[in-house]
């Protein structure tokens, strides 16, 4: 994953907040270079994000929370579509986030 905040703190019982952030395939990185067996791929054609040869993992939103799930107990959880319009050098670039906050057991 190109982009992964992970926090966990003691919620004062059996289960800890969780939150993360991770790129969305609707982000113009998508696919933008080599891709690796796993999906995930490394920016070798981005040559606007500042993340050139960066490994990128994108998820479509029910994927990742499924994972998430099935990997780390996820529940009572919120999720947030995040996307924004960045320019740089007069360049538009399409930033795409999915943001999961929640529990985790």
């Amino acid at each position: 994953m190109l982009e992964r905040i992970i926090f966990t703190s003691t919620g004062g019982g059996d289960f800890s907040f969780f939150f993360l952030r991770a790129r969305s395939i609707k982000d113009h990185r998508y696919k933008l270079g080599k891709t690796l067996e796993n999906g995930s791929f490394i920016l070798n054609n981005d040559e606007f994000s500042g993340e050139k040869d960066c490994l990128c993992t994108c998820y479509e939103e029910y994927e990742l929370v499924e994972y998430l799930k099935e990997y780390l107990n996820l529940y009572d959880f919120e999720v947030i579509m995040s996307e924004n319009i960045n320019v740089k050098n007069k360049i538009f670039i399409k930033d795409s986030d999915i943001i999961v906050y929640g529990k985790i057991k």
